[in-house]
């Protein structure tokens, strides 16, 4: 059971890798994502703090 485990463990990992190149420009892409449901929100102050939380997620 546990070499099976370590067989796919590696499999996985290997799949997960995320290039460099896929994260330019991401903050500028997920402030349009976060913009509608920010939008939803009635004070300005909320609607920073949401798309900085969104932000600080992602980070």
């Amino acid at each position: 059971m546990e070499r099976r485990y370590q067989v796919r463990l590696q499999e996985l990992l290997s799949d997960a890798v995320v290039e460099p190149e896929q994260f330019q420009g991401i903050l500028s892409r997920l402030e349009r994502f976060a913009t509608p449901f920010a939008a939803c929100l009635q004070r300005s102050k909320q609607r920073t703090l949401a798309q900085q939380y969104v932000a600080g997620l992602a980070s």
